[in-house]
């Protein structure tokens, strides 16, 4: 009886344990918009409420994100940030454009907080 109870607590325990890895698992995942050759769109709705510092912030953030998360080093906002407008945005990767170049941003320094 004894063995009987420890065998369903810890099979409970392991259910448990199970369940709330893939919980903390899907709290980490996040899907990387698809690209259209080396073009990706951040969507206006993750700025719509915000002023227009706040939304170029997070447009940066969104921006670098999807750019490392496709392998890409650096990218490039084409377009001005407005508040609720979707942006676009242009991959490259490392040789395929002059880092200090105008408006080119590079994804790791903007992931470590290092903005222009």
């Amino acid at each position: 009886m004894r063995k009987r109870k420890l065998a369903t607590i810890q099979r409970r325990h392991r259910l448990l344990t199970a369940i709330f890895g893939c919980a903390i698992l899907a709290g980490c995942a996040h899907r990387a918009p698809a690209l259209h050759g080396s073009t990706a769109l951040i969507s206006g709705r993750a700025t719509a409420k915000l002023d227009p510092a706040d939304a170029r912030h997070k447009v940066l953030i969104v921006a670098a994100s999807i750019t490392l998360d496709h392998g890409y080093r650096y990218f490039e906002i084409l377009g001005p940030v407005r508040p609720g407008i979707d942006v676009r945005l242009h991959l490259y990767a490392t040789g395929e454009i002059n880092p200090g170049a105008s408006g080119v941003w590079d994804a790791d320094a903007v992931a470590a907080g290092q903005m222009k």
